[in-house]
């Protein structure tokens, strides 16, 4: 028995309710509880973040696990709404491990990343607040995310630098030591009498309360340059007062300088004229 157009079109719109009565109100309820599951894991890490935050946990660690949080957070609730909707989890995750897989080989840089932010997290070379060079970007760290880390320059630019290059390029921390070494160099006039010149800079140093006495501070002559001889000056301070310091004994050197008539040398030329006078016959 042949079955006529409209009596097909009658068993097509007659399935198709039946298929939205049984997973209308699924679909329905399964996006709803997307929704709200997501809105209520994002309220729920940033309060979870923020305690910690507020109980002085660790902020390097902290703003890592944020978004390890939402991401584990909503994987669960996605898994959970599909295991509701009636679809094989056990299947689900095997299409999802499948998918994660190529989309991992297409974005091997993004795994390098996360590789790279794991091992700053484990190995802590920096935290947040510490300055730093790396990459050929020097900047405090503001932040060290699953794949970048950020820094502020200080002339106050915002860098971004991934992860896989912070762990694969030498890195120097200014901030990881409590104190550090001022190098200093100081030429003078090679009229300059040399234990004048080192008693005067000691004293002008002796007086700047930054400067630590231990190690004690040094001053040596260096080395003959061209038009000076050089002064090598050693001074330890406190690691926040490196600049102040360094700024500091360069503004005041001149002044003493000038108060002892020590002089700077400066580029120079001496120029010799030679004239031939011939007798007149």
């Amino acid at each position: 028995m042949l079955i006529g157009d409209d009596e097909m079109a009658n068993v097509y719109a007659s399935t198709i309710m039946n298929l939205i009565l049984v997973y209308g109100m699924k679909i329905i309820i399964g996006l709803l509880v997307l929704y709200f599951g997501f809105k209520i894991t994002d309220h729920v890490t940033k309060k979870l973040i923020g305690n910690l935050k507020k109980k002085k946990f660790d902020e390097t660690l902290s703003n890592f696990l944020e978004p390890l949080i939402k991401i584990s957070l909503k994987g669960l609730i996605v898994i959970s709404v599909v295991s509701y909707m009636g679809l094989q989890t056990t299947s689900f995750v095997a299409v999802i491990g499948a998918a994660t897989f190529a989309i991992g080989l297409a974005f091997s840089g993004a795994l390098s990343n996360f590789a790279g932010g794991v091992l700053l997290i484990v190995l802590r070379p920096f935290v947040v607040g510490d300055f730093i060079e790396v990459a050929g970007n020097k900047g405090t760290v503001e932040n060290i995310s699953v794949f970048y880390t950020d820094l502020r320059t200080p002339d106050n630019k915002f860098v971004v630098v991934p992860n896989s290059s912070v762990t694969s390029n030498s890195l120097t921390n200014f901030s990881k030591k409590e104190t550090r070494r001022v190098d200093l160099v100081v030429g003078v006039d090679y009229d300059s009498d040399i234990q004048e010149v080192k008693s005067t800079i000691l004293e002008m140093v002796s007086k700047n309360e930054k400067v630590l006495n231990l190690p004690e501070p040094f001053v040596g002559l260096g080395e003959y340059g061209d038009s000076s001889i050089n002064f090598y000056v050693r001074l330890w301070v406190n690691s926040p007062d490196y600049w102040s310091v360094f700024f500091d004994f360069q503004e005041n050197l001149k002044v003493k300088f000038d108060e002892k008539g020590i002089e700077f040398p400066y580029p120079h030329m001496d120029l010799n004229i030679y004239k031939d006078i011939k007798a007149k016959q």
